[in-house]
C-alpha cells in the first residue's frame, strides 16, 4: 500500500483545519495508507485521532530553524517508512525543508497553499526554503500568479488544484426549507440571508448586519442567520460578538437577526437559508463559497481576494464592493426581483461545483502528483 503523511502543526479549527482532514479522509478511501501528523493538545489532533488509526504528535515548533523538532520528525518518517509528506500550513515550510536538507534527503514534500502571499520572498531564505518542496499546489490561478510573481519558485512546479468539498453532500438536500428552519427555531417567512463562519472581526458579521437595516428600508422583507461561534478563550472574538449583539439590540433587530453556535450539522444551514453571503476581506479561496454553490444558492460575495476567480467574476454569483453597504443592497435587491435569473444562476454555479470542486477529484490530482515525483 503507497503511504503519504499529513502534516499540520495549527493550533486552530476553522476550514483550513477541517479540510485537511476530509482531505486525507479521501486519501484513505484510495487506497492510500494515511499517517496523520498534527501538534499535541491542539483541537485538530483530537479530531483527527477519532478518525485516523495512524497518528503521531509533536511537540508546537518554533517558527525557524527547530532542529530539534526536525530530527524528531525525521525519526517518525523513517520509522513509518515514509517518504511523501504533504503539508497545508505555511508555516511548516521552513520545518520539512530543515527536515528534508539535513536528517531525510529522499523526502518529498508537497505544499498545498490555502493563503495568500503577502510580501515579496526572493530573498535567499525564502528562496533556499522552498528548493526542498517538491511541488507547490495553489488552489487558483490569481494564486499561482502570486507566487510567480513574489517568489523564485519555478513555475513549471506549480500546480494548480481546486480545494474540494463532498459535492454529493451538498447537492442533495438533507431537509426541507422548513424541516432545516423548524431545527433551528426560526420561524420566519421572509428571504433568509446567512453568512457561516467564525464570529470573527475579519469575517464580517457587523457589515451585514449594518446592511440588513438598510435593506430592510426597502420592500423587500429580508432576515439574517449568523451561523458560527467565535473562538473559545480567545478575548477579541468574545468582545466582537458582544459587540454584534449590541449592535442588534440598538437597531431592535432581535427579531430578524438569528444567532446559531456553528455546528458539524452545517446542512442545517444551506437548507434553511435562500441566499448565502460571503463578506470577509481577502478570502484566500473560500470552500464555503463552494459549498454554497453546490447547495444550489443564489450568492453575493465581497470582490476580494478568491471571491471573483470562484464565482466565475458574475458568472456563478454577484460580486459587491468590499465593505459598501449600497453595493450590497443592490445585488440583495437584484435577487429579490429578478428571482428567475437568480435561479438560472444558482443551477450554473451547482453544475460549475460538481464539475470541478469534487474532494475526491482533488484528492486523485494531488496523488498523480505524488506518483510522478
Amino acid at each position: 500500500m503507497k503511504k503519504v503523511a499529513f502534516f499540520i502543526t495549527s493550533t486552530g479549527w476553522g476550514g483550513l483545519e477541517m479540510n485537511t482532514i476530509k482531505l486525507a479522509q479521501q486519501f484513505v478511501k484510495l487506497n492510500y495508507f494515511v499517517l496523520f501528523i498534527a501538534a499535541e493538545n491542539t483541537k485538530l489532533h483530537e479530531e483527527a485521532a477519532a478518525i485516523f488509526s495512524s497518528i503521531k504528535t509533536i511537540k508546537y515548533p518554533k517558527k525557524y530553524f527547530d532542529f530539534k523538532s526536525a530530527y524528531r520528525l525525521s525519526k517518525i518518517l523513517k520509522q513509518e517508512k515514509i517518504n511523501n509528506v504533504l503539508i497545508i500550513n505555511n508555516r511548516d515550510i521552513d520545518l520539512l525543508s530543515i527536515t528534508k536538507r539535513f536528517f531525510l534527503n529522499n523526502l518529498k514534500i508537497i505544499y498545498q497553499q490555502q493563503m495568500q502571499i503577502g510580501v515579496n520572498k526572493k530573498d535567499i531564505i525564502h528562496t533556499t526554503r522552498y528548493k526542498n518542496l517538491q511541488y507547490w499546489i495553489s488552489p487558483l490561478p490569481y494564486l499561482k500568479k502570486q507566487v510567480i510573481e513574489k517568489t523564485k519558485f519555478p513555475a513549471e512546479k506549480i500546480k494548480i488544484i481546486p480545494l474540494g468539498i463532498e459535492v454529493n453532500k451538498f447537492v442533495e438536500r438533507t431537509y426541507t426549507k422548513e424541516e432545516a428552519l423548524q431545527k433551528l427555531n426560526i420561524t420566519t417567512k421572509a428571504i433568509l440571508i446567512g453568512i457561516i463562519g467564525r464570529i470573527d472581526r475579519k469575517k464580517g458579521q457587523d457589515f451585514l448586519i449594518r446592511a440588513l437595516h438598510e435593506l430592510r428600508k426597502s420592500n423587500a422583507d429580508f432576515e439574517l442567520l449568523i451561523f458560527g461561534s467565535p473562538t473559545l478563550h480567545e478575548s477579541d472574538a468574545q468582545l466582537y460578538f458582544a459587540e454584534l449583539k449590541n449592535l442588534v439590540a440598538a437597531e431592535k433587530m432581535e427579531n430578524i437577526i438569528h444567532f446559531r453556535d456553528y455546528s458539524k450539522d452545517v446542512k442545517l444551514f444551506y437548507d434553511a437559508i435562500d441566499i448565502f453571503v460571503i463578506a470577509s476581506y481577502g478570502e484566500t479561496c473560500g470552500t464555503v463559497i463552494i459549498e454554497a454553490m453546490a447547495s444550489k444558492l443564489p450568492i453575493i460575495a465581497s470582490n476580494t481576494g478568491g471571491n471573483p476567480e470562484l464565482l466565475g467574476n458574475g458568472k456563478f454569483g454577484l460580486l459587491y464592493k468590499y465593505d459598501n453597504i449600497n453595493s450590497f443592497c443592490q445585488k440583495a435587491e437584484w435577487i429579490f426581483l429578478h428571482k428567475e435569473e437568480a435561479k438560472e444562476m444558482a443551477e450554473l454555479a451547482q453544475k460549475n461545483a460538481v464539475k470541478n470542486y469534487s474532494q475526491t477529484g482533488v484528492a486523485t490530482q494531488i496523488i498523480e502528483l505524488i506518483n510522478n515525483s
